[in-house]
């Protein structure tokens, strides 16, 4: 199965589901550095050959399809979320917008009404002036416009039904790094890979990406600082679950639980300085590794909940007043 192109990263999740067994479908876009199906068809299969951590009892061909899994799974949910990001009116703000409930795979809207990227910074950390140029000419290149003040714009328009937003592509990159490098965890690697695909036009078609990268490359270009310096954090912006996403992989790579949890916790400070986000990953790592090894879903979230103190069982009664979630 192929989770990972070369080619644009807009390669939609749709295809990733229907396809598992072979290519990802054509890409929508075109890049540089555009590899053949036969090199990348190997991505998962070389994750999932590098991450012998199962139980006794779990045959290792059932663990690889787990981890497979878990990665289709986030890609697939990835894609199927991003047209109600940042939706906070429930059912009739998303049946104003699509005619109806969401069935499967959407386009967004070019507006949202109450988008606030119309009044975030894009020169650095949350709100403030569209006069920057972090969004535009380093990352995100030609989507400034998108940002202008006093506009309403969907935080993904452009993309189409099914595509990945910059986070869930951002994590089958460190998926193509780590399986260039045959199942080794390389944080210098990951590193060099997200400022080069980042900094490269036309590498991706999302119009929003958050405080964590443009503080990052508004420390790298206009501080000067070198890429190991350059993760930071507002304290409002940054210690929020996007910064777990790119270490998902990572998660699932090493044998060793305690190393695993380390290189996981290393992979979210490559972009941001977070120790609550680093928190969170560890967590996140002994729940994703323990249902790879076929602990039941319900009590290994209750565990895992309760180990953040999240009463995750009252928080699921709770949604069913309303099903639409930030």
């Amino acid at each position: 199965a192929n989770l990972v192109r070369t080619s644009s990263s807009s390669s939609r999740a749709s295809s990733i589901a229907a396809r598992r067994s072979s290519t990802v479908g054509k890409s929508q876009s075109t890049q540089k550095g555009t590899g053949g199906a036969g090199k990348n068809a190997m991505a998962t299969n070389v994750m999932a050959s590098s991450m012998p951590f199962a139980a006794a009892s779990v045959p290792k061909a059932m663990l690889a399809d787990r981890m497979k899994g878990a990665l289709y799974g986030l890609l697939i949910a990835d894609a199927l979320a991003m047209p109600t990001h940042w939706y906070y009116g429930g059912e009739q703000q998303v049946k104003a917008d699509y005619g109806g409930p969401i069935m499967g795979y959407a386009a967004p809207p070019l507006h949202l009404s109450g988008s606030i990227m119309g009044k975030s910074n894009t020169g650095g950390a949350g709100r403030g002036s569209d006069k920057g140029t972090i969004i535009g000419d380093v990352i995100n290149h030609g989507k400034r416009k998108f940002w202008k003040t006093g506009s309403s714009y969907h935080y993904h328009q452009g993309m189409a039904a099914g595509d990945n937003t910059l986070e869930a592509i951002l994590t089958r990159r460190v998926v193509k790094v780590t399986a260039e490098k045959q199942g080794a965890f390389d944080p210098a690697a990951i590193l060099a890979d997200y400022i080069s695909f980042m900094m490269t036009p036309g590498s991706h078609n999302d119009t929003y990406a958050s405080t964590a990268h443009r503080m990052f490359f508004k420390n790298l270009v206009e501080n000067k600082l070198p890429p190991e310096k350059c993760p930071d954090n507002d304290r409002h912006n940054v210690d929020t679950t996007d910064a777990v996403t790119m270490s998902v992989p990572i998660c699932l790579l090493d044998a060793d639980d305690n190393v695993a949890e380390q290189q996981a916790r290393q992979t979210v400070g490559l972009t941001r300085k977070s120790p609550t986000s680093e928190a969170v990953i560890l967590e996140y790592t002994r729940l994703i590794r323990s249902l790879c090894r076929g602990a039941d879903l319900k009590q290994a979230v209750k565990v895992a909940a309760g180990a953040v103190g999240y009463d995750v069982e009252r928080a699921v009664q709770r949604s069913y007043a309303d099903p639409m979630t930030a």
